[in-house]
C-alpha cells in the first residue's frame, strides 16, 4: 500500500470516529510502513468487516486487528483436520516397510510434517498409541504444537515475512545431492588419510 493509499486508509478511520492522538506525520508513516506490503483494496475490505464486528474502533491495537483480518481464513488445516490426517499416516505406516510411512509422510500439509519432524515419527505413534489414554496424550501434545506453529507462522504472514512459502516450497533435489557427493567425498580423504591398522 502507498502513502497516498495509507492517508485514504486514516481519513476513513477518521470517519468512523477514531481519534489518532499524536504527530500525524508520524502516523501516516507508521501506518504506511506497517501495511507497505499489503494490497489497499484488502486492508479496505479488513476495515470494512472491522466496521461490522466492531461497536467502536479506537486507535490502540487497530492495527493489529487488520492485520489479522488480511491473513486468510484457510491458509492452515483446523487441529481437528490436522490430527485426522496424522492418524490416516499413521495407519499406512510400517516399520518393517519404511517406503510406505515415507509416503504417507510425503502426503501430509508440510506445517505439520515440520510438527512430526520424521517419518518415523508416525511409527512410534502408532505404536505407542494402542491404549486411549497414550493416544490422548499424544492427541493432545500434538495439537498444542501445531496450533503454536500455527500462530508462528500467522504472525510472520501477518508482518510481511516469508516463511510459509519457504515451509511450503519444495526442497532443491539437486542440491541435497550435491551436499551428500561433497559429504562422501569428505569422508573418502578422511577415510585415506588415516593410517591403515593390520
Amino acid at each position: 500500500m502507498t502513502r497516498e493509499e495509507t492517508i485514504k486508509i486514516l481519513a476513513v478511520l477518521k470517519g468512523l470516529g477514531v481519534k489518532f492522538d499524536g504527530d500525524s506525520q508520524v502516523i501516516v508513516e507508521i501506518w504506511a510502513d506497517c501495511f507497505k506490503n499489503d494490497d489497499y483494496l484488502q486492508v479496505n475490505g479488513a476495515i470494512k468487516k472491522l466496521m461490522i464486528q466492531e461497536k467502536q474502533l479506537f486507535q490502540n491495537g487497530l492495527i493489529a486487528k487488520i492485520k489479522d483480518l488480511l491473513v486468510p481464513e484457510d491458509i492452515f488445516l483446523d487441529s481437528a483436520s490436522a490430527w485426522n490426517q496424522v492418524r490416516r499416516a499413521m495407519k499406512k505406516s510400517y516399520p518393517d516397510i519404511p517406503s510406505t510411512t515415507n509416503d504417507a509422510f510425503k502426503e501430509l500439509d508440510p506445517l505439520i510434517q515440520k510438527v512430526l519432524g520424521n517419518s518415523h515419527t508416525l511409527i512410534e505413534w502408532e505404536y505407542e498409541s494402542t491404549t486411549e489414554n497414550m493416544n490422548t496424550v499424544i492427541k493432545s501434545n500434538f495439537i498444542k504444537e501445531y496450533n503454536n506453529l500455527c500462530r508462528i507462522y500467522r504472525d510472520d504472514y501477518k508482518n510481511g515475512g516469508k516463511m510459509l512459502e519457504y515451509l511450503k516450497e519444495p526442497k532443491l533435489e539437486a542440491g541435497n545431492k550435491k551436499m551428500l557427493e561433497m559429504a562422501e567425498n569428505l569422508v573418502k580423504g578422511v577415510c585415506e588419510t588415516l593410517p591403515k591398522i593390520d
